[in-house]
């Protein structure tokens, strides 16, 4: 009778009363954007797509763009007991430091003709005029300015990528989206999903894909990019991608296709751009692994010194400490368990505190008073 009680109680959650909210604020400079996610949730599961091809199971990420571009950078959160779901979303204009001329930029225009949807790209660099450009979009290259968009909801990135004399020189990115519907995540019937970066070595980076949905009848992924489509029936897939890391051109898009039906005979389907990039760029893609990541911080807030405590056997190996408006006041490597860190000249507020490795990141706050 009280498994009987439990179970009601839950099935209570998840259809009444349920509250959950999705927010978040950022502080940027250039490239550089710190979030701070204001979300109401309880038991809370956090997924953001940054809109460049990566994503983030963190609750307050610290992501750097790869190149200039518009981002659309989107929450969602979700409470992992009554499944209650919700997201929030913003364009973001990034602009990278660069001591190139020419600086990219790419806007988009969806339209539908003759009962097909095409995109076409509205290119507004400055300074690129003598610079070969080839444009992307999905599994679609070459020069022309127009591509036709796969039938299905998609979330793409487009690119160009600029060189001069065959070297690459720059590049921009767009968030474009083709009936993709954000609010179609964690519940019944939905396509949605989401993938992060689970390890990586000196050649590629292996990536998980997980359908939000778990109460389908049937999944169905379509692995794009390796000749015959590979198709996998399972809520959960992964692959290894051999690519981009050591290339010339960084940072190119592969895609993934997933189709799901419900018991009650719905049906959706989603196709989704994500990035391979470089180790520097993906480290906010690894999920923290809080048995491994235990760090102690004191005393904080602190008015001069912090004393730092890694956990034996943890591998992080840079520091950096960074204020609100995303500048670095102090980077520090080879890193032992033990430190002590004076920091008396920083002026008083809040500040984040990174310590990255090889496949994991540790952000703390710290405050200065």
């Amino acid at each position: 009778m009280k498994n009987l009680l439990f179970i009601f109680f839950l099935l209570s959650l998840r259809f009444y009363g349920q509250t959950c909210t999705a927010a978040f604020s950022y502080a940027a400079q250039a490239e550089r954007l710190i979030f701070n996610n204001n979300s109401t949730v309880t038991n809370a599961h956090y997924y953001w797509n940054f809109g460049d091809g990566t994503s983030s199971n963190y609750k307050d990420p610290i992501h750097e763009f790869s190149d200039n571009g518009k981002y659309l950078v989107t929450l969602y959160v979700n409470d992992t007991i009554t499944n209650c779901s919700d997201y929030f979303e913003a364009w973001i204009i990034a602009v990278k430091t660069n001591s190139d001329l020419c600086s990219p930029f790419l806007n988009d225009s969806v339209y539908l003709q003759n009962g097909n949807t095409y995109v076409k790209f509205l290119d507004s660099a400055i300074n690129c005029i003598n610079y070969g450009v080839d444009y992307k979009v999905g599994w679609y290259s070459g020069s022309g300015k127009t591509r036709l968009l796969t039938k299905y909801p998609a979330n793409y990135i487009l690119s160009a990528y600029y060189s001069q004399s065959g070297v690459f020189k720059r590049a921009t990115y767009k968030t474009c989206l083709n009936n993709y519907y954000r609010s179609k995540n964690y519940q019944d019937c939905s396509a949605n999903f989401e993938f992060a970066v689970v390890s990586e070595n000196q050649t590629g980076q292996r990536i998980k894909f997980t359908a939000m949905n778990k109460n389908a009848k049937t999944y169905r992924w379509a692995i794009l990019g390796f000749g015959s489509p590979i198709w996998v029936n399972t809520d959960t897939t992964s692959m290894y991608y051999p690519d981009n890391i050591n290339s010339t051109v960084q940072n190119i898009a592969w895609t993934i296709f997933l189709a799901t039906e419900g018991y009650s005979g719905c049906k959706d389907s989603v196709l989704q751009s994500f990035v391979i990039q470089k180790r520097a760029m993906t480290y906010v893609n690894l999920k923290e692994e809080e048995h491994l990541s235990h760090i102690s911080v004191w005393p904080n807030p602190t008015s001069d010194k912090i004393y730092i405590d890694m956990e034996a056997g943890i591998s992080f190996n840079q520091m950096s400490i960074v204020n609100t408006i995303g500048q670095v006041v102090f980077e520090k490597s080879n890193l032992e368990p033990k430190m002590e860190l004076n920091l008396s000249y920083l002026a008083k507020g809040l500040y984040f505190l990174q310590l990255r490795g090889r496949d994991r990141q540790k952000t703390l706050k710290i405050v200065m008073e």
